[in-house]
C-alpha cells in the first residue's frame, strides 16, 4: 500500500504542471469485464501449474465469463488544492459485485474408454462482494475532463459454488462397479457451496472521465480463504484480476455540462 500511495503522490506532483480544470465531487456506476490473471485460483503454496482459468480452458475447453458491477463516490478535500485542477480525495465503493464462471463438460465412463463416456454438465462459480476505500488523486487538464489515480483496500467476502466430478468415496455414485475408475473408486458428482473471505486484498487503478462518461482499468490482488468441505479442504487461493471499466458519472460532475 505504501508503494501505491507513493506512486499516486508522484503522479500528482507531475500532473500539477498542466492541471487547469475544475474537479467536482462525483458518484460512479461502472460495469466491468473481469479477467483472472497471473496466479488466480492457485493455492498459496503451489509454485507450478496454470492458474485456474487456464486449467479449465486447457483441460476442458471451458467457456468462461467474468463481470463486475461497482458503485461508489468520492469525497474531495476541497480546502486543500495545491493548484487549480488538482485535488485529493477519499474514494468509497459501497457496492462492488464481481463474478467469474466456468462451464464445461466432463465425462464418466464404465470401462475407461472415452467413447463409452457419459457427459456431465459441470461449472465452477466464484462470486465476490467487497466494500472498498482508499486515496485518490484527480487532475483536470481542461474543463469537464478528469484523470483519477487511486489505491483501495478491499475487505472481501466470497462464494464458491461448483458442480464437479471427483474420484472418491461411495456416496452419490454414478456407476457402482467397484472395479472401475481410479484406485478402485468411482468418479462422483459433487455440488457444494463454500464461503470465503479476505482482509488483505488491495487494488490500484486509473480512470479517465469526460463529463458523464468514464472508462478505466483496475488491478486487484490478494488471497481468499475458503471454508472446508468433504471434498475440498480449507484453501487459501490467489485472487488476482484485472478489470476493464465503462461507466457513468453522476452528481456534482454534471454541473460542468
Amino acid at each position: 500500500m505504501k508503494k501505491i500511495i507513493s506512486t499516486l503522490l508522484l503522479a500528482a506532483l507531475g500532473s500539477s504542471l498542466f492541471a487547469q480544470g475544475d474537479v467536482f465531487d462525483a458518484t460512479f456506476l461502472t460495469f466491468s469485464y473481469q479477467a483472472p490473471i497471473l496466479k488466480w485460483g492457485k493455492l498459496e503454496d503451489r509454485t507450478s501449474g496454470d492458474n485456474l482459468k487456464k486449467f479449465y480452458q486447457n483441460q476442458y475447453d471451458a467457456k468462461t465469463f467474468g463481470m463486475a458491477l461497482e458503485s461508489g463516490t468520492t469525497f474531495y478535500f476541497h480546502s486543500f488544492e495545491p493548484t487549480d485542477g488538482l485535488k485529493f480525495a477519499i474514494v468509497w465503493d459501497f457496492l462492488d459485485l464481481g463474478m467469474n464462471l466456468f462451464r464445461f463438460d466432463d465425462w464418466v465412463d464404465k470401462k475407461g474408454r472415452a467413447d463409452d463416456g457419459n457427459k456431465v454438465k459441470s461449472y465452477d462459480l466464484f462470486a465476490n462482494y467487497s466494500m472498498n476505500v482508499g486515496p485518490m488523486i484527480t487532475f483536470s487538464p481542461f474543463q469537464g475532463f478528469c484523470i483519477d489515480l487511486y489505491g483501495k483496500w478491499r475487505p472481501t467476502v466470497g462464494v464458491n459454488a461448483y458442480r464437479l466430478l471427483f474420484y472418491d468415496g461411495v456416496k452419490d455414485r454414478i456407476f457402482t462397479n467397484e472395479n472401475e475408475g481410479v484406485a478402485g473408486k468411482d468418479k462422483l458428482i459433487r455440488e457444494e457451496v463454500r464461503i470465503g473471505g479476505s482482509v488483505g486484498t488491495i487494488s490500484c487503478g486509473l480512470n479517465i472521465r469526460y463529463r458523464f462518461v468514464m472508462t478505466g482499468i483496475e488491478y486487484i490482488t490478494g488471497k481468499m480463504t475458503y471454508a472446508s468441505t468433504d471434498y475440498l479442504p480449507q484453501q487459501k487461493m490467489w485472487n488476482q484480476m484485472v478489470r476493464f471499466k465503462l461507466g457513468l458519472v453522476f452528481g456534482d460532475a454534471l454541473t460542468t455540462l
